[in-house]
């Protein structure tokens, strides 16, 4: 019983976070989520001696797990969902603008990302250096981050 609430609470919080079921035209609408729950509780499982173990009893027992689960396979759903909402809106004000994607990147994040100055890279460096596996700060003080990959650069 527990893992049909918990279930379908999960799928009332994606379907409400992903812009919910809408019959208006020009709007969308996100998919529910598969049932976590089987439609056969009684479906038996395995047999121990005379003993039936069934789908429900299985579901009641591993429930808490179930529910962690939907909320880890929820948090993806919403954050594909993030990410595609925003490279698709970047496309779409790249094109309004006449620009690349790539240069609309480099005119309004890269170019306005301030290099660090000498004290941040040395604070960074102070609080990271267990994990910097002994490199100078000279070794490290040329790698950057791309702000969009978040790959490290040298140079």
């Amino acid at each position: 019983m527990r893992s049909k609430i918990a279930a379908a609470l999960v799928s009332a919080a994606l379907v409400a976070a992903c812009g919910g079921q809408s019959s208006t035209p020009g709007t969308t609408s996100a998919p529910a989520p598969a049932a976590t729950t089987s439609a056969d509780p009684g479906k038996p499982l395995a047999k121990v001696g005379d003993k039936t173990i069934t789908q429900g009893q299985v579901e009641e027992h591993v429930a808490a797990r179930l529910v962690e689960i939907d909320q880890e396979r929820y948090e993806a759903l919403k954050g594909g969902v993030d990410e595609l909402v925003a490279e698709e809106l970047f496309t779409q004000e790249a094109k309004a603008r006449g620009v690349t994607a790539e240069k609309l990147e480099e005119d309004e994040v890269i170019a306005k990302v301030p290099e660090p100055s000498d004290a941040d890279v040395q604070k960074v460096y102070d609080e990271n250096k267990d994990r910097l596996q002994g490199q100078t700060l000279d070794a490290i003080k040329p790698m950057r981050i791309n702000p969009r990959t978040r790959v490290v650069i040298t140079g």
